[in-house]
């Protein structure tokens, strides 16, 4: 084994040299050694050698040796066993390197004997990647080929010297990590025999642990918490459930909660680091509070998931013992920092979590929640609520992001008045009946005192706004509240509209009006001068203020009213929203451009083209500006997306009047052009473009226009590329482009060829994409097929030649059925090219046997239809004798599968009226009673402690059902393979064709030509097809 570390040191250092020759030497030499034996050694001995040194030189060497050694196991250690981005790399790293390259056995043995002295040995720089280094080769070697670890481990833990019980405790907290998402009873045995073997020690550690409050000595609590929290990951460690089971003792689990709760008490020691959210004293109680809350929220919800007994009784006894000490002293910290000092947000969003958890169960709750609710309202959740100085340093200095964090309860893990707002949402949603009348005092009497100005506290009553609007869903439903919201917003929020002193509070009524615009309004004048209010605010001084308006005139444009005030300032409303839209481009604005449109469609019209414009520009613009200050990178997606939804909105809008379209191509052929030629964009927007493709090519009176036809090459050139994984959105574009202006299509004989090698990527010899892609192609197929009858006879062997090699390879349902489309299209298209051609292959009775085989996996009409009208070509084509004699020996089967399916085709369509009708009436049922009456939520809340159980779904089938319409979203659908993408429906040629009819004059020509083996036919056939068949010929006859 080669040495390298002599050498290695001068190179490490050439790498930071400013000389960029010498540094890039320095890297060639690196890459050219780290296929050799020994040279992972040599790091890693390298390493270990320089920390010899204090010099900043030695440093720089061991972190440039660290991050190498890093990748270097990353991907070589075991290049069979990889991640998804690293399967990634290691593919461009093939195409840059050849093969790539697994470490030496040597190299391993040598890592594994080394890195627990590296990680003791080297700075907390180093150890960070060195980490990184052990986690990797855990996963791909522990327990199997390095059974030795753990016991490595604990020699360290057992030691008397500090760093080597640090290192000890940054492996253990890799190794137990690395099964965090390892689901499966064979890991969580791996993780019980390491938690097993450990806990002694770590407990008796941690124990000593809490003898100095030092910075070191809570680094080192912190990483004990952290290991702990990984034990526990897969489940209830065995070191604490056999205990439970085999003596009903909790000794060891008492000793752990001691020792955490013992931990948290803590005090975080004064000085200049005190404020500082990476503090290891506040880190302590940041995992401490993770750990806790997961265990309140795993144990509540216990029953959920079928536990072992020794699971039911830890929850129990959790619950019973230790939930409320541990809800008490996280509380004890929120109430720290209500008194200005300072508290990490984390710590405070894990504290009111815990809260959260412990509302739900019932005994929790009525001994340290219920005496304390007025106190834990109005002097816990509310402070967080209420605006703040922070929030108005951010109104003044970056209203986009208070717009982000000011009125919606988003999924901000971390934000602080967002989650006290959630733990308001909860307390009141789970325990109603006691929580409702306590909240409604309190923000009765902080309203009705701001009013009379005995207490004028404008943050408060932003506060109280906020929550109620968040609330709304409870307040619309309360009959404590649901009569009363109109008298609310004229008395407590109206005036606000006018309130010069305190901007956020006219911010703040525009979007409670907004939220609370859908109630029955008992005085019809009450929402006309909200809307005049909300009108009036549109052109305010400060830009959240316009925002919110903007949103609010949206919400109230569903009633008659609003539209004929708004109607005659159309044109002025839309130079507002314009000229809002050049003060901050915010994506809540061109949400409110694209209502306005919809609300509009008809008047919308003479500024449809100035609309598009601005936002095409808005969209090319945000691309361009790789990083921009004032926008954050989610928000910049948010905005350009809703940019293209709003022109898609516009586009819908003008489906009668095809003129607008063409009026529209200057500015949007331009943009689909430049989306496909930048994969970068068009990953994230090609959906949206290829629907604007759609409306171009099919709203075009009958003629594509030439400039959309200049679109197609461009089109080709992406879907052969980088968007070849996304045909399925090429489907209605190029369905238009087929079918709209068949002859001008055709008269390009390039465009017969872009199809073929489109559809050759999914479908050839050498395709490698997946069935759910290739579907599109087969559509796409199907299509020229259907539209080009009589005029492509040279492409058809091709397309078949392709459908008898995916046949061979099919594994999905779906695609399975598409390609028996496929067949069924050319059979309908040339029934002599296409049955001749199978034949040369000797692939017609595989073909028309596993066509057969395939009816069960029709789901759709159509394709039950598809089937019936090729067999029935096959069946009425006049030179029947001169077919191949597979198929004249098979007549019987043709026939009788064609009733077959004809008869399901009716049973189908029968069945789906009466789900159609069914669906209806259950989908009203659940709008009535989707919210139950106060009492039965009451009785609810006593019964089950407010909590909605998986028990609770399964005793009420209406919010079962509820639930599953919920979760049987499009996109599972789509994902689906089981199922045919049939998001896009397109026209067919077959759409005008009554297969019932067609099949019987095909059987009625066959009869009349070959009487004999018709009547072979009507013998073999069962009484059902019998009477079925006679029936289908005389419709025919009729017709």
């Amino acid at each position: 084994m080669q040495d390298f570390s002599h050498q290695l040191y001068s190179v490490f250092l050439n790498t930071f040299s400013t000389n960029k020759s010498l540094q890039q030497v320095s890297e060639q030499q690196l890459t050219q050694w780290k296929s050799n034996e020994g040279f992972p050694s040599s790091i890693l001995q390298l390493i270990l050698t320089s920390q010899q040194s204090n010099a900043v030189e030695a440093l720089h060497i061991q972190q440039a040796g660290a991050i190498y050694l890093k990748n270097l196991v990353n991907k070589h250690w075991n290049p069979k066993r990889r991640s998804l981005i690293e399967e990634a790399e290691e593919e461009e790293e093939q195409q840059q390197d050849g093969v790539v390259f697994e470490m030496a056995l040597s190299d391993k043995n040598y890592l594994k004997t080394n890195i627990l002295q590296a990680l003791v040995q080297s700075k907390h720089v180093i150890q960070n990647q060195l980490c990184d280094v052990l986690r990797v080769m855990v996963y791909n070697d522990y327990p199997v080929s390095w059974n030795n670890l753990v016991d490595d481990i604990l020699q360290l833990l057992q030691s008397n010297d500090i760093s080597k019980v640090y290192g000890a405790l940054l492996a253990l907290d890799q190794l137990l990590k690395s099964y965090k998402f390892a689901f499966g009873e064979q890991y969580k045995m791996v993780v019980d025999d390491v938690v097993t073997r450990t806990s002694d020690v770590i407990l008796n550690l941690f124990k000593y642990l809490l003898s100095q409050n030092t910075d070191e000595f809570a680094f080192m609590r912190k990483l004990a918490c952290k290991v702990i929290w990984a034990g526990f990951y897969l489940g209830i460690p065995q070191y604490y459930s056999l205990e439970i089971l085999n003596n009903s003792q909790f000794s060891r689990f008492d000793q752990l909660m001691q020792l955490l709760i013992d931990s948290f008490k803590m005090d975080v020691p004064q000085g200049n680091n005190f404020e500082n959210q990476g503090n290891p004293h506040w880190k302590v109680k940041k995992w401490i509070g993770h750990f806790i809350y997961r265990l309140i929220a795993q144990f509540n919800t216990i029953d959920a998931k079928e536990p072992t007994e020794e699971e039911r009784k830890l929850a129990k006894y959790f619950l019973q013992k230790w939930a409320i000490p541990f809800l008490e002293v996280m509380v004890s910290v929120v109430q720290l920092n209500l008194k200005n000092i300072f508290v990490p947000p984390r710590i405070i969003t894990l504290a009111l979590r815990v809260l959260d958890g412990c509302t739900s169960e019932p005994n929790i709750y009525n001994i340290a929640i219920k005496p304390k609710l007025k106190d834990i309202i109005t002097n816990i959740l509310f402070p967080y609520i209420c605006f703040n100085q922070y929030d108005k340093e951010t109104w003044e200095n970056d209203p986009q992001e208070f717009l982000r964090i000011g009125y919606e309860m988003i999924e901000d893990l971390w934000n602080t008045r967002i989650t006290a707002m959630g733990s308001l949402f909860n307390l009141i949603a789970e325990r109603r009946k006691d929580v409702f009348p306590v909240y409604l005092a309190y923000v009765t009497e902080v309203l009705t005192n701001y009013q009379n100005g005995t207490n004028v506290n404008p943050s408060l009553k932003d506060g109280v706004l906020y929550s109620i609007g968040n609330l709304a869903s409870i307040f619309v439903k309360s009959n404590m509240t649901k009569d009363k919201i109109e008298d609310l917003l004229t008395m407590f929020v109206f005036p606000e509209f006018t309130n010069n002193q305190y901007p956020y509070l006219r911010a703040r009524a525009c979007w409670l009006l907004g939220i609370f615009s859908l109630i029955n309004w008992k005085n019809e004048n009450t929402p006309i001068e909200g809307l005049k209010l909300i009108l009036n605010c549109l052109q305010d001084k400060d830009i959240p203020v316009k925002i919110q308006a903007g949103l609010a005139l949206s919400c109230l444009l569903h009633t008659d009213i609003a539209m004929q005030q708004v109607r005659p300032i159309l044109p002025q409303l839309l130079e507002i929203y314009m000229n809002i839209l050049n003060e901050m481009e915010h994506s809540t604005v061109v949400e409110s451009i694209e209502k306005l449109i919809d609300a509009f469609a008809e008047d919308i019209e003479p500024y449809a083209i100035s609309i598009c414009s601005r936002m095409i520009s808005t969209f090319i613009r945000l691309q361009e500006e790789e990083e921009d200050a004032d926008l954050d990178h989610v928000e910049e997606e948010t905005l350009m997306e809703n940019c293209i939804l709003t022109v898609l909105t516009l586009m819908r809008a003008f489906t009668s009047k095809p003129s607008i379209y063409r009026q529209l191509e200057p500015i949007l052929l331009p943009f689909i052009a430049k989306v496909l030629e930048s994969p970068e964009v068009g990953y994230d927007f090609i959906e949206y473009v290829m629907e604007m493709l759609t409306f171009l090519t099919y709203h075009c009176e009958g003629k594509i226009s030439e400039n959309c036809w200049k679109m197609l090459p461009i089109v080709y050139e992406a879907f052969k590329g980088w968007a070849s994984d996304y045909i399925g959105y090429l489907v209605p574009p190029m369905d238009n482009y087929i079918s709209v202006n068949t002859d001008v299509f055709l008269q390009n004989q390039d465009h017969v060829t872009m199809v073929y090698e489109l559809c050759k990527v999914h479908l050839g010899a050498d395709a490698q994409t997946c069935e759910k892609e290739a579907q599109g192609a087969c559509k796409i197929l199907s299509v020229m097929l259907q539209r080009c009858k009589g005029r492509i006879d040279n492409e058809v062997p091709k397309y078949l030649e392709m459908a008898l090699e995916q046949l061979k390879l099919a594994e999905t349902p779906a695609f399975t059925v598409l390609l028996f489309d496929l067949f069924a299209d050319a059979i309908c298209y040339n029934i002599d090219i296409t049955l001749n051609y199978i034949e040369s292959k000797q692939a017609t009775f595989s073909v028309f046997g596993k066509w057969s085989n395939a009816f069960t996996l029709m789901h759709r009409i159509f394709d039950k239809k598809l089937t019936v009208l090729a067999f029935s070509t096959i069946i009425g084509y006049p030179n029947f004798a001169n077919l191949p004699s597979p198929i004249q020996g098979n007549i019987t089967h043709l026939v009788g599968s064609c009733v077959k399916l004809l008869i399901d085709i009716h049973q189908q369509r029968k069945v789906e009226e009466e789900n159609k009708l069914k669906a209806e009436q259950e989908r009203k049922e659940l709008l009535e009673n989707y919210y139950d009456s106060e009492e039965e939520e009451y009785n609810r809340e006593d019964n089950n402690g407010g909590s909605a159980t998986l028990s609770t779904l399964k005793k009420n089938p209406q919010l079962l059902k509820l639930a599953e319409s919920l979760t049987n979203t499009s996109y599972d659908n789509q994902a689906n393979d089981e199922e045919i993408d049939d998001t896009e429906t397109i026209e067919t040629v077959y759409d005008s064709i009554d297969e019932n009819v067609y099949f019987g004059q095909s059987i009625i020509s066959f009869s009349n030509r070959y009487q004999s083996q018709f009547q072979q036919i009507i013998s073999q056939l069962g009484d059902e097809e019998k009477l079925a068949l006679q029936q289908l010929m005389n419709s025919a006859n009729q017709q």
